[in-house]
């Protein structure tokens, strides 16, 4: 092809261009209908790469509110006269170091370790723990799909 377009270049040429425009025609045809995909594509995934943490939160949340978790931390605020104990304090203050790095420690040490007064909540009662509002579904599959 090339040894024509030295030899005889008023005739080849213009094959060559007519065929280098069919051929543009044809990728702009592609890519319009790749492009499209591609938009599919990423307006689907958007949401998912706003999320970076979405694969380990439901297993960290689940382990955080088991009942065995929530029972240590009512028994070490009951021996610790209702404040936070070292040993949940320090775990707390190293969980916060590895999640944000030491930049987050030493801005927001004073936050940290700053202890709630937990006397001046109310004692418990029945009422406390009575729901005031019932609801009943007639089929709850729906309600459950997300449940652990």
């Amino acid at each position: 092809m090339l040894d024509l377009c030295y030899k005889n270049p008023a005739v080849a040429i213009p094959i060559v261009v007519n065929r280098l425009r069919q051929k543009d025609k044809e990728f702009q045809a592609a890519r319009e209908v790749l492009n499209r995909k591609w938009k599919e594509i990423s307006e689907l995934n958007y949401y998912k790469s706003i999320d970076h943490r979405g694969l380990t939160w439901r297993a960290t949340d689940k382990r955080a509110t088991s009942t065995r978790v929530l029972v240590a931390d009512i028994k070490d605020r009951a021996e610790n006269d209702g404040h936070e104990g070292e040993a949940a304090l320090s775990a707390r203050l190293d969980k916060a170091k590895e999640e944000h790095g030491t930049f987050y420690e030493v801005t927001m040490i004073d936050a940290m370790t700053r202890q709630m007064n937990l006397k001046k909540l109310p004692k418990p009662t029945k009422t406390i723990f009575t729901p005031h509002l019932s609801l009943v579904y007639d089929q709850n599959a729906w309600a459950q799909q997300d449940a652990y």
